[in-house]
């Protein structure tokens, strides 16, 4: 996360739109790899899937 100057959360989708990983407080600077493989990943302000109760085994719908 090299262009981004303030923590973050990240949700981490599979192709099928399921939360499979869930990154909280996600810092500057920081590498990460998901567990599982993703086909979307969702940046959101810190402290917002907190107050979203979004959880792992969540189903998402969006349009792409």
């Amino acid at each position: 996360m090299a262009l981004v100057l303030f923590p973050i959360d990240v949700i981490f989708l599979d192709s099928k739109k399921k939360v499979v990983e869930i990154k909280k407080d996600f810092r500057p600077w920081q590498l990460y790899f998901p567990k599982l493989p993703c086909s979307y990943v969702i940046e959101l302000k810190d402290g917002l899937i907190e107050k979203s109760s979004t959880h792992v085994g969540d189903q998402l719908n969006f349009d792409e």
